[in-house]
């Protein structure tokens, strides 16, 4: 790197090329940026599947949070970092990883809570059942 000119007028032509890292700017890495949006999103995962396990929960809270994230930035932006070329930003990328990643657990939680809740919202034989030797087995 070179170092800075003494000319004012090129110094500051100088510092007007420099730019903060992507992750500075979208911050979907951030803990800072994502903690209190992981905490609402664990909130409404927890109430939508009561039955899943924290790990999911906080693992699907921290991917909403990414996904906000990301998805501020490009709306700011646009996806397409370069017109001639089309190619995307980094963060286009990143955002269609996270949600799919997102999506297909989804998917897996929401088939869990059916299968664990019934179709229609009652406790499944299969959970009353489960529910009863576990009792059965803590009082022996």
């Amino acid at each position: 790197m070179s170092p800075l000119s003494h000319d004012p007028i090129k110094r500051e032509a100088q510092l007007a090329n420099l730019r903060p890292s992507a992750s500075r700017k979208h911050e979907a890495l951030s803990e800072r940026a994502l903690a209190p949006l992981r905490a609402k999103y664990r909130i409404e995962l927890t109430a939508a599947f009561p039955h899943a396990a924290s790990d999911e929960i906080n693992i699907q809270a921290s991917r909403l949070a990414m996904m906000e994230r990301l998805q501020e930035w490009l709306d700011a932006r646009g996806p397409i970092s370069h017109q001639r070329r089309g190619t995307t930003y980094p963060a286009a990328d990143l955002l269609a990883k996270v949600v799919s990643a997102y999506e297909r657990r989804r998917d897996v939680l929401a088939e869990r809570e059916r299968a664990y809740t019934g179709a229609n919202g009652a406790v499944s034989l299969a959970a009353i059942v489960a529910e009863y030797e576990a009792k059965d087995e803590a009082a022996a």
